[in-house]
């Protein structure tokens, strides 16, 4: 078999790779994956060829389940005649809503869905992409809520000076933040200046008091990449 092979897919006009990637482990399914992994597996999928990935409401907890935007990416690679008819392609596929995930991208004021074509290396289609996401995505919001009251997947945007977002997930017996997994990078947990160093970083980015907020308790662990912190007193995560 050939993995790279272009084969029909359904009678949607559009041809996709024989081998896909499933994404369920990406989206939380058995443990918490961060964003930088996430987009390592699904980069590495695309740069050896494949064509076709395959989600589903589950995966991610419900995330899959959200309304999106089709994205065709890497159009600098084919002559600029055929980069619009190519993405029309795509958007006449999801408008035939032969898959149950068609009927979740959303649609322009005159029902055709909304495919757009890009380019990260050259930049063509970005500024209409940024434009398109304001007029369409919602605002953020705390996605389902435990027994307890707490949240399962909490996001903070970036705030002045913050230098970036980052994302609380509930786990067994404590939090996962995600998106921040550079700052642990070359800590060790029992080396106390280096503890103290990552929490001197998680104050400042704010995480401590959105754990706090987020009604983390003495005894939790919080998890930052790879290395895990003990909650010990009410001001926030030491390891």
């Amino acid at each position: 078999m050939n993995p790279a092979e272009r084969v029909p897919l359904g009678r949607t006009g559009l041809e996709v790779t024989r081998l896909g990637l499933g994404t369920a482990p990406l989206g939380g399914m058995y443990e918490a994956v961060s964003d930088e992994q996430g987009r390592a597996v699904v980069d590495a999928a695309w740069d050896a060829g494949l064509r076709f990935f395959d989600t589903a409401p589950l995966y991610g907890h419900g995330l899959a389940e959200r309304s999106r935007i089709v994205v065709v990416n890497k159009v600098d690679l084919l002559p600029p005649e055929e980069r619009a008819p190519y993405v029309a392609a795509f958007a006449d596929g999801v408008a035939t809503g032969e898959l149950a995930a068609d009927e979740r991208v959303v649609r322009d004021e005159d029902g055709r869905p909304v495919v757009l074509g890009v380019s990260c290396a050259t930049g063509e289609g970005i500024a209409e992409l940024v434009a398109t996401l304001f007029r369409h995505a919602p605002e953020p919001e705390a996605l389902g809520v435990a027994g307890d009251g707490l949240a399962d997947y909490l996001v903070y945007r970036p705030g002045a000076g913050t230098g970036g977002g980052f994302r609380l997930l509930r786990e067994e017996g404590g939090f996962r933040v995600t998106g921040l997994d550079e700052l642990a990078s070359g800590i060790d947990p029992d080396d106390a200046q280096d503890a103290a160093a990552l929490e001197a970083m998680l104050e400042e980015r704010g995480v401590l008091r959105a754990l706090r907020k987020a009604g983390v308790r003495d005894g939790d662990e919080v998890r930052v990449g790879d290395v895990a912190l003990l909650v010990v007193d009410e001001r926030g995560p030491r390891s």
